[in-house]
C-alpha cells in the first residue's frame, strides 16, 4: 500500500463546511478498482471522517461503498453498495440514481442517509450479510476501545518490570506512551514527518528502544509536554517486552492501522480523550484493571461536551468580544476555561480565533504581513504557523486539577495548531525562527485546583498530604498581569456537577475551605458547580459562558448563589 493519507476530494454542504458529507478517491483509468488495497484506502477516509459512504472511481467505473464499518483487509471487498460503468451514464434512470444520491441538493435533503438505510441484502455474499447485520461502531468509540486496550496492555507490561509502580505512576506512564504514539502518528499522517517512524519501530528488533531513542529528536523539533523526558519511561535501563510493544504499535502504524488522524477532526479526538481520562489504572494484587475515577464513580460518571454545545457557547461569548476588532486588538484579549478537561472548550475558542483572523485578513488584504499570512495560488490568505502560535499563546488559557487532562489539553491544542501545516511550512518555520515548531503551553494550561486556590488555603493548617492532593492554584503567580488589568475577558466551560457533601463526605476537610472561601455561596448540600460559577465571575470582566444545571436556576439551595451573581452582574438583574 502507498502512504497517501488524504482523499482526492471531500464534499461539503451548507451550513457546516467543517465536516465532509462524502469523500471521493480517484485512480487512473488503467488501475483496477476492485482490490483490497483500494477499498481499504477509500473506506478508511470515510470511516475516519464519519461519512456513511465513500466513492471510488477510475473514470471507467464508479463504486459507491459503505464506509460505516471499520476497514479490514479481509472484508473490505464486501462493502460495495452500488457499482456503475461509464457506459451506463447515458441511461437516464441510471444517471438519475447517481444524481439523486450525490448531487448537492440531494445530499442536503438527506439522500445519503436514506440510501444507507435501504441498502439491499438480497443476493449478497454470506460474509457481507453478516457484516451488515452487525451494528457499525463509529470511529470515536472504536478508537477509545483501542487506546483503553493499549493502556491495559502497557500497564501489565510495565508492572512486569516493576510490580511496585503505583496506580498513579501506571496511569501517567501509559498515557504518556499513548500520547506519544498518537502525536507521532498524527505528524506522519499530516506528512509533517515524512519518515514512517512507528512503522520503522514496529519492524525493528528493538522496537521500544528505537521508540524511546527518537524522543529527544522529536522534543527538539516539536517541544510540548508529550516528548519531554519522563523520569521512568526514558531511563536507559527501562525495557518493555518487545512483542507486547509491537502488538500495541500495530494499531497506530500507518501500514497496518485503520485510523487516519489527518481526517479525524481534532475536536473528535478531544471527545475521545475526555472519556479516556474518566478512567485510571488500578493494580489490585497484581490484577490490572481500568476503573472510573473515584470522584466520577460517586458523581455517576463523566460527561463530555458535544461539539454543537461548545460551538454555541463559544459563538455567544467569544464571538461578540472579537467582532469587528483588529488582530492587534484581539491579541490583548484573554480567555480561560477553569475546568478545561481534555480541552474541548479551549479548542472551540482557538478555532473561533483562527477563523476570525483568516476572515479578517482576507477582507483586509492591505493589513497582511509576511509574518501573519501567506497567499495561495487562488489569492486566498492563510495564517502562518507563527501567527497561529502567537494567537494560541496570547489568547487561550486553561486550568484542570487532573495532570493527565492538562497534558491532553496541551496535546489537543498542539494538534489544532498543526492541523493545516505541511512538512514544508514546518521546516520553513524552523529555519526562519530557529524555534521548536510547537510553543510551550506550560504557562497557558496549568494543573491545579481552580476553586480551592492558594488564597483560600494560605491561612489554613493543611497537612503536606492534603496540600499535595489539593494542589491549589496561585492565581496571582500564574495570571497576575491579567488579573491586575481587570481579569479575563471571558471564562467559559463545562464544570463538574456533583454534590460536594455526599461525594466527599460530610467530614471532608475541603468543605470547611469552601465555606470559608465562598461564604456567599456555601449552603448544605452545595453543588460543586456553584463554586465554579462564582470563581468564574470573580476572575472575569463580566463575560461568562457555562453549561449549568437546573438546580442553579431553580433549587432553593442555590438561592445564595443566584443573589451573589446578580449582585456582581447587573445584566442578570
Amino acid at each position: 500500500m502507498g502512504h497517501r493519507k488524504k482523499a482526492d476530494y471531500a464534499f461539503f454542504i451548507q451550513p457546516n463546511f467543517q465536516d465532509p458529507v462524502w469523500f471521493l478517491e480517484a485512480k487512473k483509468p488503467s488501475v483496477p478498482l476492485t482490490t483490497a488495497d483500494n477499498y481499504f484506502q477509500a473506506i478508511r477516509y470515510g470511516w475516519n471522517g464519519q461519512t456513511p459512504i465513500v466513492v471510488l472511481t477510475n473514470f471507467r467505473e464508479l463504486h459507491i461503498i459503505d464506509s460505516r464499518y471499520k476497514p479490514h483487509h479481509d472484508t473490505v471487498l464486501n462493502r460495495w453498495a452500488k457499482i456503475y460503468h461509464y457506459s451506463e451514464y447515458a441511461d437516464e434512470l441510471k444517471f438519475r440514481e447517481i444524481y439523486s444520491l450525490l448531487s448537492r441538493q440531494a445530499v442536503g435533503s438527506g439522500s445519503i442517509q436514506r440510501f444507507i438505510s435501504k441498502i439491499s441484502t438480497a443476493g449478497l455474499p454470506h460474509r457481507q450479510l453478516q457484516l451488515l447485520r452487525t451494528p457499525p461502531k463509529p470511529m470515536d468509540d472504536d478508537f477509545l476501545q483501542t487506546i483503553e486496550t493499549a493502556r491495559l496492555t502497557l500497564a501489565r507490561a510495565f508492572t512486569g518490570i516493576n510490580p511496585a509502580y503505583s496506580d498513579s505512576d501506571l496511569t501517567e506512564m501509559t498515557q504518556r506512551t499513548i500520547d506519544r504514539l498518537v502525536l507521532t502518528r498524527f505528524l506522519e499522517d499530516k506528512a509533517i514527518e515524512t519518515e514512517p517512524i512507528l512503522e520503522r519501530c514496529g519492524q525493528s528488533a528493538t522496537p521500544w528502544r528505537d521508540f524511546v531513542s527518537v524522543r529527544q529528536t522529536m522534543d527538539d523539533a516539536y517541544n510540548g509536554v508529550v516528548f519531554k523526558e519522563h523520569v521512568i519511561l526514558d531511563r536507559q535501563s527501562f525495557e518493555v517486552d518487545q512483542r507486547v510493544f509491537v502488538d500495541v504499535t500495530d494499531d497506530f502504524r500507518s501500514d497496518t492501522s485503520p485510523y487516519l488522524f489527518n481526517t479525524v477532526p481534532i475536536e473528535i479526538l478531544g471527545s475521545i480523550y475526555e472519556r479516556f481520562l474518566g478512567k485510571v489504572i488500578e493494580n489490585r494484587d497484581g490484577r490490572i484493571e481500568l476503573r472510573p475515577k473515584p470522584e466520577l464513580r460517586k458523581a455517576n460518571g463523566i460527561y463530555y461536551t458535544p461539539r454543537a454545545i461548545v460551538n454555541y457557547i463559544v459563538s455567544n461569548t467569544i464571538r461578540p468580544l472579537i467582532q469587528n476588532k483588529t488582530p492587534k486588538a484581539i491579541s490583548a484579549l484573554k480567555f480561560i476555561d477553569i475546568a478545561c478537561g481534555s480541552g474541548s472548550f479551549l479548542l472551540g475558542i482557538y478555532d473561533e480565533l483562527l477563523r476570525y483572523h483568516t476572515s479578517y485578513y482576507n477582507a483586509n488584504p492591505s493589513e497582511t504581513t509576511l509574518k501573519d499570512c501567506f497567499q495561495d495560488s487562488d489569492g486566498h490568505y492563510h495564517l502562518t504557523l507563527q501567527k497561529k502560535r502567537d494567537i494560541l499563546v496570547s489568547n487561550v488559557f486553561g486550568i484542570d486539577l487532573d495532570p493527565q487532562a492538562v497534558e491532553v489539553a496541551q496535546l489537543s491544542l498542539s494538534l489544532k495548531l498543526l492541523e493545516e501545516e505541511t512538512h514544508e511550512t514546518a521546516i520553513n518555520y524552523q529555519e526562519e525562527f530557529k524555534n521548536a515548531i510547537l510553543p510551550s503551553l506550560a504557562k497557558n494550561i496549568i494543573c491545579g485546583n481552580s476553586i480551592i486556590d492558594r488564597e483560600i488555603t494560605r491561612s489554613s493548617t493543611l497537612t503536606q498530604e492534603q496540600e499535595r492532593s489539593l494542589n491549589p492554584v496561585d492565581y496571582h503567580q500564574h495570571f497576575g498581569k491579567i488579573l491586575n488589568k481587570g481579569g479575563f475577558d471571558a471564562v467559559i466551560g463545562n464544570p463538574p456537577y456533583y454534590n460536594v457533601d455526599s461525594t466527599w463526605g460530610r467530614k471532608d476537610y475541603r468543605l470547611a475551605l469552601l465555606k470559608r472561601g465562598y461564604p456567599d455561596v456555601h449552603t448544605d448540600k452545595t453543588d460543586v458547580l456553584f463554586y465554579f460559577l462564582r470563581k468564574a465571575q470573580s476572575l472575569s470582566k463580566g463575560k461568562n459562558g457555562f453549561i449549568v444545571s437546573r438546580a442553579m436556576l431553580e433549587a432553593f439551595k442555590a438561592t445564595k448563589l443566584r443573589k451573589a451573581m446578580m449582585m456582581n452582574c447587573p445584566s442578570l438583574r
